[in-house]
């Protein structure tokens, strides 16, 4: 009975190696990929227009592949509303970007990528003195993504991967959370958090997505970084995971 639970472990912690090494996503998650400026509530309602952009890298691990990187850069056009008690923005937006391919010998090399889509957000407010506290947030994004990296993805699914991902279009969505403190009547810190899940509607592929945001923002400036996580939801995938980190600014038109 020992020699089979060994078996057993032996063959848990191979598939869990190999599924580590063969899972390629699309180049954009699709967490955060606006990041909403929230002005800090005043005195009235206000609505602001804001463009912006950001550029994401990923270290030389991604997905767990040795030597793999991505990287992409991203602009986009939102708009908030903020009442007291609420506060909503919607958007849209366009990237492109790259991932190195080193995993797969025989389709290696640089495969680029790009896409668009629409996001959009709401989070109840509670207003202190010097604080507002984001709560009860929820934010959902849907987009669309093409290029050379996924004629990769679609080729390596047929021949040499099991778990790349195929289609065109992506979601996310996300439960959210943020505090926004008042340095003063210009100025003001902030920090956002959102944990959720990126998938893809035909194939049913899912992962798990987390991202910390901190910001500064001024009467017409939002400079952010944001660190972002990625992880498949099986648990022989558990430790698939990706790290992306993010600079940003916003400008209120």
């Amino acid at each position: 009975m020992n020699i089979l639970y060994k078996i057993l472990f032996l063959s848990l912690l191979t598939f869990s190696a190999t599924s580590c090494i063969t899972s390629y996503y699309m180049g954009n998650s699709g967490m955060e990929p606006i990041v909403f400026t929230k002005p800090v509530y005043r005195d009235s309602t206000r609505v602001s227009d804001y463009i912006g952009g950001k550029f994401t890298t990923s270290p030389d691990n991604s997905y767990n592949h040795s030597n793999e990187t991505n990287s992409f850069g991203q602009i986009y056009w939102f708009r908030t509303h903020t009442h007291e008690y609420y506060n909503f923005s919607y958007g849209a937006f366009g990237y492109t970007g790259n991932y190195k391919v080193t995993a797969v010998e025989e389709l290696a090399g640089n495969k680029s990528y790009f896409g668009g889509g629409v996001s959009g957000d709401f989070c109840a407010n509670i207003p202190l003195d010097m604080i507002d506290i984001r709560i009860a947030g929820l934010k959902g994004t849907l987009y669309y993504e093409d290029g050379d990296y996924r004629k990769f993805r679609l080729l390596a699914n047929n021949h040499y991967l099991t778990l790349a991902s195929t289609e065109l279009l992506g979601y996310n969505i996300s439960e959210t959370f943020g505090l926004d403190i008042k340095l003063n009547k210009k100025n003001s810190i902030g920090w956002y958090i959102s944990n959720g899940m990126s998938g893809q509607f035909i194939s049913g592929e899912r992962f798990f997505t987390s991202s910390n945001v901190i910001n500064y923002q001024t009467n017409k400036f939002t400079l952010y970084l944001q660190a972002s996580s990625t992880w498949l939801r099986s648990f022989s995938n558990l430790f698939g995971i990706d790290y992306e980190f993010s600079f940003g600014l916003n400008y209120r038109l």
